[in-house]
């Protein structure tokens, strides 16, 4: 934490991709937010009061000018950081709707195709269209019958859809260095493989120059045999 000229303390946001399937995030902005509200409403309250002393004195305008644009600055950095979290919590409150309506999916083809009680088996089911179309298409197959499905995605759907991936590729970031890692050592592998192919190369080479001259030296003596038997 970093302290500024008037002694108050600020307050870092410091958001944390959390493991796949926990959503810790709303609690965390709405705990970021109320103390962020506390810190304006002390730095307000702080501001108001050196105002009031410092109104009556002259000397002290040029100051007091200072102050006010501070405090306008400021005003306006909580403001931007006020909306900021309140449009993270619209986003995570978004993604855990679109969790629970994917959770939910998950059994909805089976429910669909029960007949009198019964699930019908050997069925796949098929999605295709662009993932943020606002047209969804689904194909069934059962028992080589084929049945089409349309319906239209609203642009909450949409967010949904696009804060889901967001937070899957999040989860997966610290992957990444595991795999890099993994990739380097593959490819120094390869490297070491490669050396020793250009070392068996280069002894082939070798021993297809010495039995390209021991060939040569058979077959000048065998010339040499024929001109002699001549």
């Amino acid at each position: 934490m970093a302290s500024n000229s008037y002694g108050t303390t600020s307050i870092p946001i410091i958001l944390v991709p959390p493991p796949y399937g926990e959503m810790p995030f709303i609690s965390k902005a709405e705990e970021v937010f109320s103390k962020t509200e506390v810190f304006y409403l002390r730095f307000d309250h702080l501001m108001k009061d050196k105002l009031q002393v410092w109104f009556d004195y002259e000397p002290l305008q040029v100051p007091l000018d200072l102050v006010c644009s501070t405090l306008e600055v400021v005003n306006a950095k909580l403001t931007k950081i006020e909306d900021t979290i309140q449009r993270i919590v619209r986003d995570f409150e978004a993604v855990e709707d679109g969790l629970d309506e994917l959770r939910s999916s998950v059994h909805r083809p089976q429910e669909i195709l029960m007949v009198g009680g019964e699930p019908l088996r050997q069925y796949t089911v098929r999605s295709y269209g662009p993932p943020r179309a606002m047209v969804f298409q689904a194909m069934v197959i059962v028992h080589g019958r084929t049945f089409h499905g349309e319906a239209s995605r609203t642009k909450k759907d949409v967010e949904k859809s696009a804060t889901r991936e967001a937070l899957i590729f999040i989860d997966l970031l610290p992957t990444f260095a595991d795999m890099l890692s993994d990739t380097l050592r593959e490819n120094e592998g390869l490297r070491q493989c490669q050396a020793k192919l250009l070392v068996a190369l280069d002894a082939s080479r070798s021993i297809f120059g010495r039995a390209e001259r021991g060939l040569l030296n058979v077959r000048n003596a065998m010339q040499a045999h024929e001109s002699m038997n001549w």
